[in-house]
């Protein structure tokens, strides 16, 4: 009965034993770690692609109308030139006056242009970011990583073992997921 007592004893502090390692063990692993081409994946995802394909149709329409005011601006110019010599000073200078301003109103329409053009753009690109970072934080959790690095072109990542690349991997899936969007 004794011997009993003493195996049943080794047995639970064995038990213990082993439990406390595991748990030690668990909690002290090294963190999961990968890395994404962060470029790559940004100019592969179908959602860029279409969004670029999109926004360049509207920057080609917001041009044309830039274009349209140029032109105008340089047949007026054109016609003024032809015509000038046989203009009264009063009539060329008011014909100066009106091309000056025709000019001015062109310049300030394509800087407004340029700059509805940028902001479109940078709006664009934010959207399909956080549609991308969203899917990379949830494919993290999936596969169970810690850590999900992006190589840049500025260097963050200087070097990453090939195994532990998951650019295909998860721009396959993300296209994937956009497609049945």
């Amino acid at each position: 009965m004794r011997l009993q007592k003493i195996i049943l004893a080794g047995i639970i502090v064995l038990i213990v034993g082993v439990a406390a390692l595991a748990a030690y063990v668990y909690q002290h692993q090294a963190p999961s770690i990968v890395y994404i081409r962060s470029q790559e994946l940004i100019e592969k995802y179908r959602g860029t692609i279409e969004a670029r394909a999109e926004f360049e149709k509207r920057k080609t329409q917001m041009m044309a109308n830039v274009d349209s005011l140029r032109q105008d601006f340089q047949r007026a110019g054109s016609r003024y030139m032809s015509q000038a010599a046989g203009m009264s000073p009063a009539k060329r200078a008011e014909e100066e006056r009106r091309l000056g301003q025709q000019q001015q109103q062109v310049m300030q329409y394509e800087n407004a242009i340029d700059g509805k053009i940028n902001e479109e753009d940078q709006k664009m690109m934010q959207q399909v970011l956080n549609q991308v970072n969203s899917f990379v934080e949830m494919y993290a959790l999936r596969e169970g990583y810690d850590y999900i690095l992006g190589t840049t072109l500025s260097g963050n990542l200087l070097f990453g073992n090939k195994s532990l690349d998951v650019t295909d991997a998860v721009v396959k899936e993300l296209n994937e997921q956009y497609k049945g969007k």
